[in-house]
C-alpha cells in the first residue's frame, strides 16, 4: 500500500472537479491509447497517487448523459427522478421568463444544408467564428415576426461556434416543451433525447408530442420560427461572404430537447447539511444550481478557451470559497471530443492539469477532499457522448490509498474505489468529511 504525502485527517473543504467529456476510446493516432492515459498530469496523479479510483455510471446504461443530468448525478440528484430536459434548464438560467406564466426553452445547433448535395452539417463544421455566430443570431432576432402569436416573446442566445439557446415566453398562450427535435440527429423521448446512428439528411418538422393546446401551439410556433429564421440566415450577408471563400453556408436552427417546467428538487443545504458553491460555463448549471439552493458562480460565461491564466485564478476561487463543497465544472476536453481531434484532447487535458490542478495542489489543505470525474464521455471516433463508465477519483481526509498511479481509464478499472454510480458520490463524500 502506498503512503500518504502531505495529506492527513481534520475536516475543511470537499473539491468537486468535473473534466467535461475526458473520457474516451483507445485511438490509433494515440497508439492505442485514450487521451487521458496518454496525457501528462503530474499534479493530478498526485492525488491519484494518494487517493483511490474506481469506474462509475453516470446514467443507467439505456441513458446518453449530457453535462445537465450528468451534473446532477454527481451532485447526487437522481436524473431518471429530478431530470426535466437541458431546455427548460437553460431557460430557467437564462432568467428572462421570469414572471412570465408559461415558457419553453430548446437547444440549438446553427447548421449547414446543402440542397445540392442534400449534406446537413448539424455543427456547420464548427468553424463559425465569434462575430459570425453574433451578427447572425442578430439578424434572425430583429427579422423574425411572431404577430400570429400575440404577447408570445422569443430570446435567441449562441455561444460556442454552433450552440445556442432558444427560448419562448408568454403570459397568454399556453406553451409545452412536450414536442419534437427538428434535429434529425436526437430523438425525444419524455425528458432525455437519444443519438440516432442513421438519419437522412433534413432538417425535421416540429410535432406536438400529446393532443394539448399547448404542445401543438408550441410545435407551430417552432415551425414558423424555424422557416422565418432559414430566410433571414439564406438572404445574410454572412452566408454571402462564406460562400465567397468555400465555407458551408449556416442556414438552418436545429432544435432538441425542448422543456417547460421544473421538477422540484430537495435543496442541498438540507440534504447534505454543506454549502454549496457552483461553478460553471452554461445557464442549465446556473438553473441547477437555483432549483438546489446552491451558490452560482459564472467560471467563464459562456466561453470555451483554455488559457493558463484564467485556470491559475478558477483554482485560486475554489480555495477562497467560504462553501463547505465546490464543485467545479471545466468544459475544455468535451470540444477537442466532439471534433474528433484526439490531440487537441490530451493538450486541454495537460493545460488544465498544468495551472489549474498545478495551482489547487499548493492551495490543498489537510483534511480536504478532492472527487475528480467526468459528467460522461465524449469518445473522439463518435463525436458525440456516449454512455460510457467514466473515471473516478477520491483523495484527502481518511481516504484509502489503492495501487493507481494516473487518471485515467483503465487504472481506474483497476481501482478499489467502492463507488460504481454517481448519483452516489456526494453522500460518500460527505460521509468521509465528517
Amino acid at each position: 500500500m502506498n503512503s500518504r504525502v502531505e495529506i492527513e485527517q481534520t475536516h475543511k473543504k470537499i473539491y468537486c472537479i468535473i473534466l467535461d467529456g475526458a473520457a474516451d476510446h483507445k485511438i490509433s493516432c494515440l497508439q492505442e491509447k485514450t487521451p487521458l492515459e496518454v496525457a501528462f498530469m503530474p499534479n493530478l496523479d498526485f492525488f491519484v497517487q494518494n487517493g483511490m479510483m474506481s469506474r462509475i455510471e453516470i446514467l443507467p446504461s439505456t441513458h446518453i448523459p449530457e453535462t445537465d443530468s450528468g451534473l446532477m448525478a454527481l451532485l447526487g440528484y437522481n436524473p431518471i427522478k429530478y431530470y426535466c430536459g437541458r431546455g427548460a434548464l437553460e431557460a430557467i438560467g437564462r432568467g428572462i421568463c421570469q414572471g412570465y406564466q408559461y415558457y419553453v426553452g430548446f437547444r440549438v445547433n446553427f447548421a449547414a444544408y446543402d440542397d445540392g448535395r442534400n449534406v446537413l452539417n448539424r455543427r456547420t463544421s464548427r468553424n463559425l467564428s465569434e462575430n459570425e455566430l453574433k451578427s447572425l443570431t442578430d439578424e434572425i432576432i430583429s427579422g423574425i415576426i411572431l404577430d400570429k402569436y400575440p404577447g408570445v416573446n422569443v430570446d435567441l442566445l449562441s455561444y460556442g461556434k454552433h450552440r445556442g439557446i432558444l427560448t419562448f415566453y408568454s403570459n397568454n398562450i399556453p406553451l409545452s416543451g412536450n414536442v419534437s427535435n427538428t434535429d434529425p440527429g436526437f430523438l425525444k423521448s419524455g425528458y432525455f433525447s437519444f443519438p440516432v446512428e442513421n438519419y437522412d439528411n433534413k432538417v425535421l418538422k416540429c410535432e406536438p408530442l400529446d393532443d394539448t393546446i399547448a404542445a401543438n401551439v408550441t410545435a407551430e410556433i417552432v415551425n414558423d420560427f424555424s422557416e422565418q429564421a432559414h430566410c433571414i440566415m439564406e438572404q445574410s450577408i454572412i452566408n454571402s461572404n462564406r460562400i465567397h471563400q468555400g465555407l458551408m453556408k449556416c442556414n438552418y436552427l436545429l432544435l432538441r430537447d425542448g422543456g417547460s417546467q421544473h421538477i422540484s428538487m430537495r435543496k442541498f443545504a438540507e440534504k447534505y447539511n454543506r454549502r454549496l458553491a457552483i461553478y460553471g460555463e452554461l445557464p442549465c448549471e446556473k438553473a441547477l444550481a437555483d432549483l438546489i439552493g446552491a451558490d452560482f458562480y459564472y467560471s467563464k460565461e459562456l466561453e470555451l478557451q483554455l488559457d493558463k491564466v484564467h485556470l491559475v485564478q478558477l483554482a485560486n476561487k475554489l480555495t477562497e470559497s467560504n462553501a463547505e463543497i465546490v464543485f467545479c465544472h471545466i468544459k475544455g476536453p468535451d470540444e477537442p471530443g466532439h471534433d474528433n481531434d484526439p490531440i487537441g484532447k490530451v493538450k486541454a487535458i495537460e493545460l488544465i492539469d498544468r495551472y489549474f490542478f498545478g495551482e489547487l495542489r499548493m492551495k490543498f489543505q489537510k483534511g480536504d477532499i478532492i472527487m475528480v470525474s467526468c459528467d460522461h464521455a465524449t469518445p473522439c471516433e463518435i463525436g458525440i457522448h456516449s454512455n460510457d463508465k467514466v473515471p473516478l477519483l477520491v483523495c484527502g481526509n481518511d481516504i484509502e490509498i489503492d495501487e493507481t498511479i494516473h487518471f485515467d481509464e483503465e487504472n481506474a478499472e483497476r481501482g478499489r474505489g467502492l463507488l460504481s454510480r454517481a448519483i452516489d458520490v456526494m453522500e460518500f463524500l460527505v460521509e468521509r468529511s465528517k
